[in-house]
């Protein structure tokens, strides 16, 4: 069970009305550079491939094939994900899926990652 305090860190209706920037997958793959650090952040489109270098701020993603983050302080909201990698470089994020149960490489330090329902 998520507490509360997660819960509404994860919240993709509250935090879509939060959103700065709104961004495609082209090709199937998206990259959330460091100049989006500090930003929410909302991508649509086919995702197959995310790659998150921003850190302290939020990334909303609808489902994704691999997602691999080696950006700090990220919270980061998927719809679902087949896997989920933490870079080495990577400390302090919080991912949550709403669906599905993805396989998950641990690295970096104090990374947390949950269902959302």
């Amino acid at each position: 069970m998520v507490d509360a305090q997660t819960k509404e860190k994860l919240d993709r209706t509250r935090l879509r009305e939060l959103v700065t920037q709104n961004l495609t997958c082209t090709d199937g793959s998206a990259t959330v550079g460091r100049d989006l650090d500090g930003m929410i952040v909302e991508f649509t489109g086919n995702c197959k491939e995310v790659t998150i270098l921003a850190s302290a701020g939020v990334v909303l993603l609808p489902d994704v094939g691999l997602l691999s983050i080696k950006g700090d302080a990220e919270n980061v909201v998927v719809a679902s994900a087949e896997k989920i990698v933490f870079d080495k470089s990577a400390d302090i994020n919080l991912v949550g899926w709403e669906s599905g149960t993805p396989a998950i490489d641990y690295a970096g330090t104090a990374n947390v990652t949950t269902p959302v329902s």
